[in-house]
């Protein structure tokens, strides 16, 4: 019986394939099994129980529909698959959306051969593949996200957040108008739109609401 870990490979590049396919074929436990071009040829090959991989390297850019669109795709196929993203470079909102889609990691196209045949190791073992700097992308980004929900559920625009910002700071209606580049007059009906949006009764009700929400 064949204990090594067997992997299929999706990338478009077929240079790339080959030289991967050498790497983890020098690992005395990892075995590839097949290689696709594209995320469709994936499903495909995928719907073959007899070719079922136990790991997918998966690129996240390719002709046709990404790899981060069709992770959710291949899981329905192959439920005990395991995902891992295939990158050239560190993008939050894709490593986000494919954690959220199922992918069990992200492994950078530049990583070295042990980090690779590692990552793979690890993932067979039930851990995600996520690195410190990508956990540090991932959590500010969905931050920013968590910020832009907030101010889509209080009403106001960033514009506005950055006008009560200043007035969290104490600056009086001629500094902020100065910081902003508009008038005095504009600042005060500024400050009056964010107070009625609130629903609030003051300017320092205002800021206490805005850190309620964290926004500031």
């Amino acid at each position: 019986m064949d204990s090594k870990i067997t992997v299929a490979i999706v990338d478009d590049h077929p240079t790339f394939r080959y030289g991967l396919t050498m790497l983890l074929e020098s690992s005395n436990n990892i075995r590839v099994i097949w290689e696709a071009e594209n995320a469709l040829q994936a499903l495909t090959l995928l719907q073959d129980a007899q070719r079922t991989p136990m790991v997918m390297l998966l690129d996240v850019k390719m002709p046709g529909p990404d790899g981060v669109s069709m992770v959710k795709r291949l899981l329905q196929t192959s439920p005990g698959l395991i995902i891992i993203m295939l990158t050239a470079s560190e993008e939050p909102s894709c490593l986000l959306q494919a954690i959220s889609n199922g992918a069990t990691g992200y492994l950078l196209k530049s990583e070295s051969s042990s980090q690779i045949i590692d990552s793979i190791q690890r993932a067979c073992q039930g851990q995600h593949i996520v690195n410190q700097k990508q956990i540090d992308l991932l959590l500010d980004n969905l931050s920013k996200l968590t910020n832009e929900a907030e101010l889509s559920k209080i009403g106001l625009t960033k514009r506005e957040i950055e006008l009560v910002s200043y007035l969290a700071n104490g600056l009086s209606n001629q500094e902020i108008a100065e910081k902003m580049f508009i008038s005095v007059s504009s600042t005060k009906r500024m400050i009056d739109k964010i107070i009625t949006t609130l629903g609030v009764s003051n300017r320092t009700q205002a800021v206490a609401e805005l850190i309620k929400h964290g926004l500031i």
